[in-house]
């Protein structure tokens, strides 16, 4: 789930299951067993007046940060009949403001965030607060149902490191304790962490199946521990988390929560990508029954890859293989479509349409929770092209004062390097009283049942729409108009889920903008797609040096950064750290001021980058452009300049 979730929110649920809960016999006489869950992911922002906007909907749900604002929720929970609220409780912390051990991965990376087997971060940041709540919704006024662990490493991944602890933990405490509970030497002393692994294998110890089961034991325990010290207070407190138990870790965790008499909530993630039902295993129960689980398996829904046309049958298929569903984020049904950004978009279809689905499933579910024998009408349609809405793109777009200092001739289609345009783009241009400016894009289309589309508008400098429109996928689309006067125009490309587009050709010079950051250390939105592409951007005279910040997408693959003077002269040739993925630049200009430029592209030898986001000094014009190619395949030469055969470049400069 991402970015707002350091303690993130949790699920409310509220819908009847009429299938048995796994491993384990229990009396079935909660709220899930006879309904089924029907939660809702939601945010303080929105308002606890949308509990019962939403339990209207016929959902019994919502899910939200167990924080200072959660007591006005649970209150207002409680005068909501059959709506269910969680706290979520997030596992991403930063150990050393919390005094407890630091995790270390595989690769010898020391993360910022605790080792997952601390009990003291555990006690503190987890079973207190779970209990807490626990006493807290036993008051006749407050309606609080159970806590989500989010178990997401936000702290970690932000800063390029892996977001599970799939591959952890080698601390001295975890390393140590293995080798002692082996009879071997204890060597945390003299083994670096990055060699601790390799020292356990080189000892014929197996990763898979004797070093994580010893820490997968104690986490385990501590898991169990919690459930007992909730179950003191209350027994019919659900404990959960998200996402599905897929790692040592998370499967010590599940085990720990559940017990058969009071199962914990899996909010499971397994559907959350797309595909519905059918990514759910037939066999959920028995992978559970082999895995020590007690749990009632809900499975998440991203509404930004599920669209308004299918959501109803997909939500009730879902639902009815396992104990019902959750989505995230109905704060996205809570927001107007020109704000919709980030995480916080739907796939296809307005608020409105979305509203109405998420109602009629909640209906068919109804119908299944009475008869079990219950068949719906509900069918799948044809999957629409999927387009996100340009309205948020304009509005976080800050239009840079720039000339446009380029040498290439205009009003003659001229063709460019391919640079993959991913996330929100920005081709900006300088154009005269009535000049037209054409620009082609050629859209990718991928080969699955799901496409993705590319939307665009043109707006001028003070952000007003000249035109707009949509670019199909698998094809080229020209974008033309004409300047009504003169001035900064701008394309603002917004592609969808996985959309991506390439300029082909443009009439005019352009230049993309990067974004403005207060700092390097800032995650900005300027993504540029693989396999390389080579940027340009200009140094102003008086520059002693200047920074560029890149980290791989996702936390996997790697790139190689070149940055080269106007002379050509290879300033800094680098790649990505392999531990997090990430590479902070310093460039000195040694006094060169001009046109410089960026090349990106793979480590030799390392697995590539599928996106790369790109940070630039503010020191720098907020604009890069990419070359011209200056000759095509049937001409036999060009000039540029110069008087170099070769490619012609487009310069920005900022106006002083």
């Amino acid at each position: 789930m991402k970015r707002f979730r350091t303690s993130v929110a949790c699920c409310v649920v509220l819908l009847a299951v009429c299938v048995a809960p796994v491993f384990g016999q229990q009396a079935n006489d909660d709220w899930i067993s006879k309904e089924k869950i029907r939660a809702g992911w939601i945010y303080h922002g929105d308002g606890p007046d949308k509990l019962k906007v939403f339990r209207d909907l016929g959902m019994n749900a919502l899910i939200t940060h167990a924080s200072e604002k959660f007591d006005e929720w649970a209150l207002e929970a409680k005068k909501v009949p059959g709506m269910h609220l969680f706290g979520v409780l997030g596992f991403s912390g930063y150990a050393e403001k919390l005094g407890v051990r630091r995790a270390v991965f595989g690769n010898g990376y020391e993360s910022v965030v605790p080792c997952p087997c601390d009990e003291r971060f555990w006690q503190k940041q987890m079973i207190e607060p779970a209990v807490a709540l626990a006493r807290q919704g036993l008051t006749a006024e407050r309606e609080i149902s159970g806590i989500l662990i989010d178990f997401e490493l936000y702290a970690n991944s932000g800063k390029g490191g892996q977001i599970y602890y799939t591959d952890a933990c080698y601390c001295d405490h975890c390393f140590g304790g293995f080798l002692r509970h082996k009879g071997l030497d204890d060597v945390t002393k003299d083994v670096a962490f990055a060699d601790r692994k390799k020292y356990l294998k080189d000892k014929g110890i197996d990763i898979v199946k004797e070093y994580q089961p010893f820490l997968q034991k104690q986490v385990r325990a501590i898991a169990a521990k919690m459930r007992e010290e909730v179950e003191k207070v209350r027994k019919d407190f659900f404990l959960g988390f998200y996402p599905i138990a897929h790692n040592w870790m998370l499967v010590g965790t599940a085990q720990g929560l559940g017990s058969p008499d009071h199962p914990m909530i899996l909010w499971a993630t397994t559907t959350y990508g797309g595909g519905g039902a059918e990514k759910i295993a037939d066999d959920w129960r028995k992978e559970m029954d082999e895995k020590e689980i007690h749990c009632y398996y809900c499975a998440g829904m991203l509404l930004r890859c599920y669209t308004s046309d299918n959501l109803a049958k997909n939500m009730f298929d879902i639902s009815k293989k396992c104990f019902g569903y959750w989505l995230f984020t109905v704060h996205t049904l809570c927001i107007p479509e020109d704000r919709q950004s980030g995480d916080y978009y739907l796939a296809s279809g307005t608020p409105d349409d979305y509203k109405r689905e998420i109602q009629r499933a909640n209906a068919e579910l109804d119908k299944l929770c009475a008869d079990a024998n219950y068949q719906t009408d509900l069918k799948f349609v044809e999957e629409p092209v999927q387009y996100r809405h340009t309205g948020n793109d304009i509005h976080k777009f800050k239009p840079p004062k720039l000339t446009d200092k380029s040498t290439v001739e205009r009003g003659k289609e001229m063709k460019v390097d391919p640079v993959w345009l991913v996330e929100s783009q920005y081709l900006m241009m300088c154009l005269a009283e009535g000049e037209e400016a054409a620009v082609t894009l050629d859209t990718y289309k991928s080969k699955s049942k799901y496409v993705w589309g590319v939307s665009y508008s043109v707006i001028d400098s003070e952000k007003n729409v000249i035109s707009d429109g949509k670019l199909v996928p698998g094809e080229k689309t020209t974008v033309k108009f004409k300047a009504p006067k003169a001035g900064l125009y701008t394309i603002v490309i917004t592609p969808g889920h996985y959309g991506r587009c390439v300029v082909v050709s443009t009439t005019v010079p352009f230049a993309l903008w990067p974004g403005s950051a207060a700092s390097l250390k800032s995650r900005g939105r300027f993504e540029i797609g693989a396999p390389k592409a080579t940027l340009y951007f200009s140094v102003p005279e008086g520059l002693k040096e200047f920074g560029i910040a890149t980290w791989c997408k996702y936390g996997r693959g790697n790139a190689q950064l070149a940055v080269s003077a106007p002379d050509g002269t290879v300033v800094k040739d680098e790649a990505t750290d392999p531990l997090v993925h990430s590479l902070t630049l310093t460039v000195p200009t040694g006094g060169k001021s001009g046109v410089w430029s960026l090349k990106i592209g793979p480590v030799p030898k390392k697995k590539t980058f599928r996106n790369v986001h790109l940070r630039f000094d503010k020191q720098l014009p907020q604009a890069v452009t990419v070359s011209l190619c200056s000759r095509t395949r049937n001409e036999p030469g060009a000039v540029d300049n110069t008087g170099k055969c070769g490619k012609m470049r487009m310069a920005f400069w900022p106006e002083f």
